[in-house]
Formats: C-alpha cells, sequence, structure tokens
C-alpha cells in the first residue's frame, strides 16, 4: 500500500507539471520576435498601452507575480472561455486530478498493460487529460470556425464605417448579425464596452479568448487608430484580404502535408497493430517477452518512444502560416 500511495503522488504530481506547461503554453504568445519586431517597427511613435496585445505581462496586481496555482486556474479559464463553455478553471483542474487519481487506482489493481506501474501510469495520464482534450477539441473546433467567418466580420464593420455608423454601433449590428461563433465573441465584446469598459479593455479581453494572429492585428489597429488617427475602414478592409490570403495559404499548407500527417499516423501505429496480431494469432511467439521482467521494460520504453517519435513527427509538419 505505500508504494500504491507513493504511486498516486507521483502521477498526480506529474499531472499538475504537465498542466502548467499547458498554462505557460496558452499564456505565451503564438508569435514570437518576428510578430513583436513588427509590432515595434510600426508602432514607435505610439505609447506602449497596445503592446500587452501581443507581449504577454507576467505581473497581477500590484506589480506581483501571480502564483502558479492561480496562473494555471486563469489558464483553464481563458481555455474554457475559447471553447465555447462556462466551466471554471478550478471545476477543471479538480475534475483532471480526480480522474488521474481514478486511472491510478484502476491501472494498479487491474494491470492490462502487462506491468502494473505502467498500466497505472497511462490511465491517470489519459483520464486526467480527458477534460482539457474535451475542451482543447472545442476550442480548435470553434477558433477554425471563427476564422473562416472572420474576413467577412472585418469587412462588416469597415462597410459600417463608410456608411457613418460610428465603430460601437458598427460592433452592435455585427454582433446581431454575424453566425456562430463570431457572434458570441463580438457581442461579449460589445456587451463590455456599453457595460462601461474601455473598448480597449474589451477587445484585449478578445485576445484572450481568441488567440489568432488576426485578431490581435485587428485589435492593434483599432487601438493605434483610435490613438493615432486615421481611416480605419480602409485598414480593415486591407486586413480583410490579407487575412483571406492566409487563410487561403494555410489551405494549401495542409493539402501539402496531408501525405505526411498519415504517414506519421500510420508509422506509429504499425509496431502497435503488429504486437496486438502476435498477441491474438501467436501468443506463445511473445510469452517469453511478456513474461520477462526486462522484456516488459523494453516494451514500456518502446510505448514511450512511440509517443515521443509521433509527437516529433506532428511538430516538423505543423507549419505556422
Amino acid at each position: 500500500m505505500p508504494a500504491l500511495f507513493l504511486l498516486i503522488f507521483v502521477v498526480l504530481l506529474a499531472c499538475v507539471i504537465l498542466a502548467i506547461w499547458l498554462g505557460n503554453a496558452l499564456l505565451a504568445i503564438t508569435t514570437k520576435s518576428e510578430l513583436v519586431g513588427r509590432l515595434q517597427m510600426s508602432s514607435t511613435s505610439v505609447r506602449t498601452a497596445s503592446s500587452p496585445i501581443f507581449i504577454e505581462t507576467q505581473t497581477g496586481a500590484g506589480g506581483k507575480s501571480p502564483n502558479v496555482v492561480d496562473r494555471l486556474i486563469r489558464a483553464l479559464q481563458v481555455r474554457a472561455s475559447a471553447a465555447g463553455t462556462d466551466w471554471s478553471g478550478g471545476a477543471i483542474l479538480a475534475t483532471s486530478l480526480g480522474l488521474a487519481a481514478l486511472g491510478a487506482l484502476l491501472g494498479w489493481n487491474y494491470p492490462v498493460l502487462i506491468l502494473d506501474w505502467f498500466t497505472s501510469a497511462v490511465l491517470a495520464a489519459a483520464l486526467g487529460s480527458l477534460p482539457l482534450m474535451i475542451i482543447t477539441m472545442k476550442r480548435s473546433k470553434r477558433l477554425r470556425e471563427f476564422e473562416e467567418q472572420f474576413a467577412e466580420s472585418l469587412d462588416f464593420i469597415a462597410r459600417a464605417l463608410r456608411a457613418g455608423h460610428a465603430f460601437s454601433v458598427s460592433l452592435e449590428m455585427l454582433a446581431a448579425e454575424a453566425p456562430l461563433p463570431s457572434r458570441d465573441e463580438w457581442r461579449r465584446v460589445f456587451r463590455e464596452h456599453n457595460l462601461g469598459s474601455p473598448l480597449e479593455t474589451a477587445l484585449i479581453g478578445m485576445t484572450e479568448r481568441v488567440p489568432l494572429v488576426d485578431v490581435k492585428f485587428f485589435v492593434s489597429a483599432v487601438i493605434l487608430q483610435r490613438e493615432a488617427g486615421g481611416n480605419l475602414s480602409e485598414i480593415l478592409t486591407n486586413l480583410a484580404a490579407t487575412v483571406r490570403d492566409r487563410f487561403r495559404l494555410k489551405g494549401h499548407v495542409l493539402a501539402a502535408t496531408a501525405h505526411a500527417r498519415i504517414t506519421a499516423i500510420v508509422l506509429s501505429a504499425i509496431p502497435l497493430i503488429t504486437l496486438i496480431g502476435l498477441r491474438i494469432r501467436s501468443p506463445y511467439y511473445l510469452n517469453i517477452l511478456l513474461s520477462d521482467r526486462d522484456g516488459q521494460m523494453m516494451l514500456a520504453w518502446a510505448f514511450i518512444s512511440q509517443i515521443i517519435g509521433y509527437a516529433a513527427m506532428r511538430k516538423v509538419i505543423n507549419i505556422k502560416v
């Protein structure tokens, strides 16, 4: 039993570390030095109030850095908002830790993957990451749909501005006529601004919920125009054209890397399918490997290596546009 409690503690600690890493990745900007350089070149004569759109500030209220738990809960809350759900960050974290503990107990009592500790670790990681996986899938689908509709939204605002409407009125009209999920985001921005929040704050909050580069360019353009002046309708029209070109290029990249993505899946699945086939057709062929302690360790490390190899292949073919 002491070994069981120690294993549960180690698995939960690993899940917490993984969640912290995911939270830091969520809070990090999606573009690195190139995007920051473009912003600095275009806003050298403007106040630094718009820099938080692209550059993350790590300090909290009073200039103090938030603790790890607060940052993690905040990151989970932002991701849940981006997924269009009303889940709280604390509830997601508690659910993940509870499912991880349940997976560790099930794996220890029912070692379906030959080794009890290996089964416990795999089930803990799988069940513990289940809420994050659900939120990530919802978020990816929602962001993809929002990105498809974003160019039309910019054109709508530009046309409303050319017709003589104020920017806030344009947001209200867009919030009433835009399709889902864009309607929810524009409606939230308009309501926050209508209830007294500064427009800059409402727009920057939108960049947190919708962490797309195009949205950050849009918010930066609006803030810079309000501070320095300029023809906002023309800026938004040009930005809409750029968004369409980027979206079209992204489609070409996905088509060009389709073969590589399928190859990564096939190469990762072949060893597992082969092992399962041998286990079913010729169980005696693997008896020595499965019964020997060194053979079990080899299988465990082979499984981990397959996961690392698949992640590396996905990283290579994940081309940012």
